[in-house]
């Protein structure tokens, strides 16, 4: 008992003599931030594959929509007017419940005078039709179109109409639906274009109450309008035409690389045209380039500097064979490895479409199905097999730093490098309304990675940077939760070639060390 107070009474001998806190440093590791630059951080799925020795390919597929030939043949909105007047001049005559008044068969003149259509099948769009009746007398008027036919069915309206009051007509008005309406614009005839036979005539209605009261000069108008016609196939001469193109493509603007030359090795591109249409055509480029804010080169390949001839399709009964003209350019023919590594982010062709060059020589035997008309489009083909002179790759790094470290102390950065090239890694802490934009590190140097006897590399290297910090600077990253971080690569002997694999990356790990002290009281 009395070694237990004895004890008690130094310990409390001792607490009481402090004065001050104890104190002392403490190393401290902790997790920043991590992140991955490769080529799927700048390269979208959709314009990218690997091939079978797993080597980056970038693919692109566009369209070169603005050719517009299946505007040869349109059918304009207008309006065909017919007035049929009876066949007296003067006196009035009262006629009976079904007697014919007016009799007539006509052409009416569909499409337009630079083309000779034969035959035509609708895709859309509608026939209205407006009776306008002078006559004191319930009338019924047939119109019958025997060249429009919908499944071998003619077109025939029918029209009843009441008396009118004076100078002022009554009406009788409606519309069909033309889609998949067959035209046969050979006219009564047969030998003629842009004619559709018509035949009208004009009664007393059968059931009508009392006899029509019939007046020299007495008239019936018959009113037919073509609205939103627009044509699926047709057949004929469509005359000697010359458009003009002009279109912008899209280009690398998917790829996220903001500066740089590339030069790149054996990329290829393929231009295809391909004529579904029934007419003899004559293609002329007046510039095919590359742009993008900083500058444009126009494509070099000697078979575009003189017009491209493209014979007609062939029609077999609906299924057409198409002629197609496809151009390979590459390096060996072009300047395509120029084109390509000046980064554009849209291509613009221009140029010019003559159709028929030659004249009628198919016997007005031109056809086109508007669904699938000329086209042309390009394909760029670019194996990542490159030199690279400050280009650079650039991600968003998440800051994940959770311990409340507030010491003074170093980033450490880990670079693992993967790429055949060194490069320089530069961190940037984004602005904000508070702060401007601080750069934590530039010119930081990484080593590059370890090629085998074959040229891949198989192994990183692996570089270390530290980067002094302040705890203001810690406060901001706690803050801001990112910071970008690009490198720029810079390959030896540029222009040599190197060949970008799937797996090639930089992975980056950062770590705050820093000496932390620590006190009791």
């Amino acid at each position: 008992m009395k070694k237990l107070l004895f004890v008690l009474l130094v310990v409390l001998s001792l607490f009481g003599c402090r004065k001050e806190p104890t104190t002392w440093n403490t190393e401290v590791l902790a997790p920043l931030a991590t992140g991955t630059l490769s080529l799927s951080d700048i390269i979208p799925d959709s314009i990218s594959y690997i091939d079978e020795n797993f080597l980056y390919h970038l693919v692109f597929n566009e369209s070169i929509s603005d050719l517009n030939v299946d505007s040869l043949v349109t059918i304009p909105d207008t309006i065909f007017s017919q007035k049929y007047v009876v066949p007296f001049s003067s006196g009035t005559i009262s006629l009976p419940a079904g007697t014919q008044i007016i009799s007539v068969n006509e052409e009416i003149e569909v499409g337009n005078e630079d083309v000779e259509l034969h035959n035509v099948i609708m895709k859309s769009g509608y026939l209205k039709y407006k009776v306008k009746s002078y006559i004191n007398g319930y009338m019924t008027c047939v119109y019958n179109l025997p060249g429009a036919t919908l499944d071998g069915t003619a077109l025939a309206i029918t029209a009843n109409v009441s008396p009118s009051i004076g100078d002022i007509p009554t009406i009788s008005e409606g519309q069909f639906d033309l889609t998949d309406y067959t035209f046969d614009l050979t006219g009564e005839t047969g030998n003629g274009f842009n004619q559709l036979f018509s035949m009208g005539t004009v009664s007393v209605s059968s059931d009508a109450p009392s006899n029509a009261s019939v007046q020299g000069q007495d008239s019936v108008v018959v009113e037919l309008e073509f609205i939103d016609a627009k044509v699926k196939y047709a057949k004929g001469y469509f005359g000697q035409h010359l458009y003009s193109f002009s279109q912008n493509v899209s280009f690398l603007d998917d790829i996220q690389i903001p500066s740089g030359v590339l030069m790149l090795d054996q990329a290829r591109m393929n231009l295809k045209i391909e004529n579904n249409v029934g007419v003899d055509a004559r293609f002329t480029f007046n510039a095919i380039e590359a742009g993008n804010d900083n500058a444009a080169l126009a494509l070099d390949y000697a078979p575009f500097n003189n017009a491209i001839n493209l014979t007609r399709a062939i029609d077999n009964g609906g299924i057409v064979t198409p002629f197609i003209a496809n151009y390979l350019i590459n390096e060996n023919n072009s300047n395509l490895t120029s084109f390509i590594g000046l980064l554009p982010t849209q291509l613009n062709i221009q140029g010019q479409i003559e159709i028929n060059p030659l004249g009628n020589i198919s016997g007005a035997s031109d056809f086109i199905y508007t669904d699938n008309p000329l086209q042309a489009s390009v394909e760029v083909d670019v194996p990542l097999r490159v030199g690279l002179e400050g280009l650079g790759l650039q991600d968003t790094l998440d800051i994940i730093l959770e311990q409340d470290v507030t010491a003074n102390g170093y980033i450490v950065l880990v670079a693992e490098n993967y790429f055949p090239f060194s490069a320089d890694i530069k961190l940037t802490l984004l602005s904000d309304e508070n702060y401007p934009e601080e750069i934590i590190l530039s010119g930081g140097y990484i080593n590059a990675g370890y090629e085998s006897f074959t040229g891949v590399v198989l192994n990183p290297s692996v570089s270390t940077i530290r980067i002094p910090f302040t705890s203001e600077l810690l406060g901001r990253l706690r803050q801001e939760n990112r910071m970008i971080a690009r490198v720029t690569f810079n390959t030896p002997d540029f222009p040599q070639v190197y060949s970008l694999y799937d797996k090639y990356k930089i992975d980056l790990r950062m770590f705050i060390e820093a000496a932390a002290e620590v006190e009791i009281r």
